[in-house]
């Protein structure tokens, strides 16, 4: 690994080693194995190409909220007790987890992802998601999942097939939750915003 950002100008694979990297995609897709990365080390991105980081592991840090406007993809490889934190860009971000339910957790910061953009859930691990303003289309995501707003975001949450805790964050905001893959599970709602949850099953509970 380098602590030297990489411009590149085709589409190319690379293997992260164990120190900070800077990747700056110049527009171009490039994919990222950080399966040799190390706990405390950070991945930043920079410009428009999209990204995939494969073998995200414990205390591993994915910061694309420098300006980063590609499409990112995050899958983690998590043991027990495990976590990653990921700071999405701009655009849709999506985040998959491994391994038994709850095994790791998936921390997504998405102050940088846009409205009506799409965070995608999709996996086993706990995922925790803050400063939400954008969109979450969890319905692939197995894990419990952790959401609290931005201030006053209107915005729309298709939670997974486990326990799901949502914060509206302040009086204007507002919550659509699609409750339709839950499956005898557990929806809590707090906050000033208002929620609208539609989807319901018999065996579910709010």
């Amino acid at each position: 690994g380098s602590g030297s950002p990489t411009d590149f100008s085709e589409d190319v694979d690379i293997r992260l080693g164990t120190a900070n990297a800077t990747v700056n995609t110049n527009g171009n897709g490039v994919t990222l194995d950080a399966q040799a990365a190390g706990s405390g080390d950070t991945l930043t991105l920079g410009e428009s190409g999209d990204v995939g980081v494969f073998n995200a592991g414990d205390g591993f840090t994915v910061d694309a909220s420098g300006g980063y406007s590609g499409e990112l993809t995050v899958s983690a490889s998590l043991a027990s007790g495990d976590a990653l934190d990921v700071f999405t860009g701009s655009a849709q971000t999506t985040v998959i987890g491994d391994g038994a339910i709850n095994s790791g957790t998936i921390r997504v910061d998405a102050t940088q992802l846009l409205d009506n953009t799409d965070l995608v859930i999709e996996g086993s691990d706990r995922v925790e998601v803050t400063n939400l303003q954008g969109d979450i289309a969890g319905a692939s995501g197995s894990g419990t999942l952790e959401v609290t707003t931005a201030s006053d975001a209107v915005l729309d949450i298709a939670t997974g097939s486990n326990d799901s805790a949502i914060t509206g964050t302040g009086s204007g905001g507002a919550v659509t939750v699609d409750a339709s893959a839950m499956t005898d599970d557990r929806l809590d709602i707090d906050g000033e915003a208002s929620f609208t949850v539609t989807n319901v099953g018999s065996s579910n509970r709010i």
